[in-house]
């Protein structure tokens, strides 16, 4: 196996992968003898007929897709192992070509932790009140998400009727004072930070919230078409502006995430199972006891603790709950 890695801007690694059809050969003739089981040929019994025969009936696509998940993992852990490379994202593969008689070749895409040049967050967070009490003097007003997606979710009878809901939610002034000095700090540090994020992992967060948006609109029984026409919009202008929160999403989490080891805010193992025990329904708490929910239990605990410390960096008595 051959591989050539070229570094790129914002943590990118980019590592061009080739392996001989040599290399290849076993991994061939397995695929072939899985499928082979189930291949019947005029001749032969059921799974009797030779890999030459084989070939000729079972889809290529099919064989090259068998071969390809068996050396992915292999691939992988050679390349992370050989260049020390730590990805935050799951890694991106362009296939030039995989064949019996060509063999592999691909360019995969990793990227890494960004640097962050955090600012600073305790000024930031003790400043924070007196700003809040600023912008409410001034009769600003801020949008609380859980008011919108309440107005979202009364909104089945109709596009315009939905629009005139959020509108009046997002002019309403509901949030609690710690929400609205951790939301000002929020805004602060997002706008100070020194960060360079990697666009694809930009592109990803646009597209996962965008088919959330979409999503929703059809449990509400919205056509999409009909709401961006509604809206006078297009779907690459709410695009761009989904991107814009993505960028701020994305850097609202590196930023709480450096917080948190600088400080040492840590979630300990107990606290994940005290809030896997206190779901109700067996088939729940099952569910979340996988690997990967409880990454999520943690990283939302750790997200709370570092908001719990910035509200009470900013008020000095009191500890911001959910």
């Amino acid at each position: 196996m051959k591989l050539e890695l070229t570094e790129k801007p914002k943590k990118v690694k980019e590592v061009m992968v080739e392996m001989t059809k040599e290399e290849l050969s076993h991994q061939y003739k397995h695929s072939l003898e899985h499928f082979g089981a189930e291949v019947q040929a005029p001749g032969f019994r059921k799974g009797k007929a030779p890999l030459d025969v084989v070939k000729q009936k079972v889809d290529k696509s099919k064989v090259d897709g068998h071969v390809l998940n068996h050396i992915y993992p292999e691939i992988m852990k050679k390349v992370i192992e050989e260049h020390k490379i730590s990805p935050i994202m799951h890694p991106r593969m362009k296939l030039d070509h995989l064949s019996q008689k060509e063999g592999f070749k691909a360019i995969i895409t990793f990227v890494e932790r960004p640097d962050i040049g955090l600012p600073e967050y305790k000024k930031i967070a003790s400043k924070s009140q007196e700003e809040v009490k600023k912008n409410k003097s001034e009769g600003s007003k801020i949008i609380t998400a859980k008011n919108i997606e309440d107005a979202k979710k009364k909104a089945a009878e109709g596009v315009k009727e939905a629009n005139e809901k959020i509108k009046d939610a997002a002019n309403a002034n509901e949030l609690t004072e710690d929400q609205k000095i951790l939301s000002s700090i929020y805004e602060k540090l997002i706008e100070d930070v020194k960060i360079e994020l990697a666009d694809i992992m930009v592109e990803e967060e646009t597209t996962r919230l965008i088919q959330n948006f979409l999503s929703y609109l059809s449990r509400l029984g919205i056509n999409a078409q009909d709401y961006l026409k509604q809206q006078n919009t297009t779907i690459e202008r709410v695009r761009e502006d989904y991107k814009q929160q993505a960028i701020k999403n994305l850097k609202l989490e590196f930023i709480l995430g450096e917080i948190s080891k600088k400080e040492n805010i840590k979630v300990e193992s107990q606290e994940i199972e005290d809030v896997i025990k206190n779901v109700p329904g067996e088939d729940q708490k099952k569910f979340l006891s996988q690997p990967e929910q409880k990454i999520y239990i943690e990283s939302t605990l750790l997200k709370n603790k570092v908001a719990n410390k910035l509200v009470e960096w900013a008020k000095g008595e009191r500890v911001y709950k959910n």
